[in-house]
């Protein structure tokens, strides 16, 4: 049977048939009986499956870490699968050293997936202290032993600090990696680009995976998918006709630090921060997280409130749509069988405005919404010219607050305006009671989130005014 998938596991050049909605975690673990990639929670929470995966950018191959229990085997077409064994060398590298001089060791289940994004930090860019905590966002210890482990992590950053990133032969040099590193990006070079598929509507189509890996963790149950990565979508971000092009392809990670994204939204990669762990964001896409449609999608709520348009295609025909008629019904939208998210675009005038995004969750951070909200403001001589709010959690699908945004508009922000303007936000949601809490808790939430908005824009908007006015 003809390879239909090529990459480089660990120093293997690996050509497989087998099915390209296939976990990599199965992979690995039962084709290859790579069993250092540990299978714990198998829902993108717990890290034990961290790998590093490498992919050519002009003329060097740069490294993340993935979930790989949530990574369709596909995507890994021309790129470099690196699993512990993949990284151990004769002796114990500086990460793996330094668990060990720390005790940060106790079951060792975790272990791998720690020593995998502590790898993956040290060749990210910037290395500093502060990509401590991020890099181990996705990664859970159920000895509880992080005290040893984040004494463990800081002795390996201040030993390797630096503001410029760390290139592969250096990270080789210190021992970091291993010496068949340095050939990779020759020998992913010599393996063949397939050509772009045509999209088909009788196969479900993904794009980065993180959430269709989640809903069919037994891929032997579902049919083949199509992986959007391999389709002829455009990719990237550019400015065209007033406009910011976002390739609905661009990851979390990518549209948080892009150049061109940061010079509308200066704040977007701390808003990042609060949604999924780093690895996810590895591999999410702007336009997967919309077209899930979930009434909580922050990415949803965000762009909603940005005022984004949509580019939808299907074959060779195309369409524009506003954001805020896209979303139809709960977990439903615009989109027709076979057609996709193929780019949205936001006008370049929001470097005028003021933008701020809240989340609550039952954890602050890598966690799903219980209610979210994002709101952007224009203001001219003090007064409100433009207004445009949004909340997620509340109702069927993420929805725009248009009542409450038409009392702001226009007027200076006053205590009792603001004031008045929470209890027109009351009538315009409708949310349920269920598992993430009550409708009374709920309605509490946004009435919470629209003050952060305000006490974050206009500082001099304290708690104790707004409570006094209420």
């Amino acid at each position: 049977m003809q390879a239909s998938t090529q990459f480089i596991l660990n120093n293997r050049l690996v050509r497989t048939s087998q099915a390209s909605n296939l976990s990599v975690l199965d992979y690995l673990r039962v084709s290859k009986r790579l069993t250092a990639t540990k299978e714990g929670c198998r829902e993108g929470g717990c890290g034990a499956c961290t790998v590093l995966v490498g992919h050519v950018q002009g003329e060097q191959v740069l490294y993340h870490t993935f979930l790989s229990c949530l990574l369709p085997l596909g995507e890994m077409h021309g790129k470099h699968l690196v699993t512990l064994e993949g990284i151990n060398q004769s002796q114990l590298s500086p990460v793996q050293q330094a668990l060990v001089d720390w005790g940060a060791i106790q079951c060792g289940y975790c272990t791998p997936g720690f020593v995998m994004a502590l790898t993956g930090a040290l060749i990210a860019e910037p290395r500093s202290l502060h990509c401590i905590s991020e890099a181990l966002s996705g990664n859970l210890c159920r000895c509880t032993g992080y005290g040893a482990i984040r004494r463990a992590a800081e002795d390996v950053m201040n030993r390797f600090h630096s503001d410029r990133p760390m290139d592969i032969a250096s990270a080789v040099a210190a021992q970091i990696l291993p010496n068949y590193f340095l050939l990779i990006p020759q020998r992913l070079a010599e393996i063949p680009s397939p050509p772009p598929l045509p999209l088909r509507s009788d196969q479900p189509i993904i794009a980065g995976g993180s959430d269709w890996m989640l809903e069919h963790p037994d891929t032997s149950c579902v049919p083949a998918v199509q992986l959007l990565q391999a389709s002829d979508l455009p990719k990237g971000l550019k400015v065209q006709a007033g406009k910011l092009h976002v390739s609905a392809l661009t990851t979390f990670a990518e549209f948080a630090h892009h150049p061109l994204s940061l010079s509308l939204l200066p704040n977007l990669s701390n808003y990042f921060e609060r949604i999924a762990s780093l690895p996810v964001r590895h591999q999410a896409t702007l336009g997967g997280n919309l077209g899930t449609a979930s009434p909580i999608g922050d990415i949803s709520v965000l762009l909603l409130a940005l005022g984004a348009q949509l580019r939808l295609l299907k074959g060779e025909n195309s369409r524009l749509v506003e954001i805020q008629n896209f979303f139809t019904g709960y977990r439903q939208s615009l989109l027709e069988t076979g057609e996709v998210v193929a780019e949205i675009l936001l006008p370049l005038s929001l470097a005028q405005d003021q933008v701020n995004f809240e989340k609550i969750s039952k954890r602050r951070h890598l966690d799903c919404a219980i209610v979210n909200s994002a709101i952007r403001v224009r203001c001219e001589q003090h007064r409100m010219v433009e207004l445009s709010l949004t909340m997620g959690g509340v109702a069927p699908t993420p929805i725009l607050m248009k009542q409450t945004a038409q009392h702001l508009q226009g007027e200076k922000l006053t205590v009792e305006r603001l004031k008045s303007a929470l209890d027109i936000a009351q009538t315009e949601i409708a949310p349920i009671s269920d598992v993430y809490g009550s409708a009374a808790y709920k309605r509490l939430l946004a009435r919470q989130l629209i003050i952060a908005h305000f006490i974050e824009l206009f500082p001099e908007l304290t708690v104790r005014k707004i409570d006094e006015a209420a």
